[in-house]
């Protein structure tokens, strides 16, 4: 698995090195004046606020769609449909647009969200 861990690191780093190299130039290209240190810094935290909402949103698909198509009631135990909305919150980076899974039992007559059961508090 570390390996593995490795092998994804590496390749995220080379994306990210990728991604820095075509915003630096989309940048320069904006303007034939030199940029005030404060532009360069304003603009790398709008990407990285945008990297972030979207690592957000890729993780919480993950999450949501972890929970299958039928999960038990935390009640009754009886099976219930999931079904998937999006949702937006606000994140520390600003609103992003999620995806959770939800999951209504009828026996109980109450509403639960199957990830929370799933992942514990983490």
């Amino acid at each position: 698995m570390d390996g593995e861990r490795a092998a994804w690191e590496a390749r995220m780093e080379s994306l990210l090195r990728e991604l820095a190299t075509v915003k630096a130039e989309l940048d320069r290209g904006e303007s034939d004046d030199v940029p005030h240190y404060s532009q360069i810094e304003c603009s790398a935290h709008q990407w990285g606020r945008w990297l972030s909402q979207a690592i957000q949103r890729e993780r919480m698909l993950q999450v949501a769609y972890s929970a299958g198509s039928k999960t038990p009631c935390p009640d009754c135990g009886g099976f219930c449909r999931v079904e998937y909305q999006n949702r937006t919150i606000t994140s520390v980076d600003g609103p992003t647009e999620i995806r959770e899974s939800v999951a209504s039992c009828p026996s109980c007559r109450r509403s639960f969200f199957p990830s929370a059961r799933s992942s514990g508090a983490r």
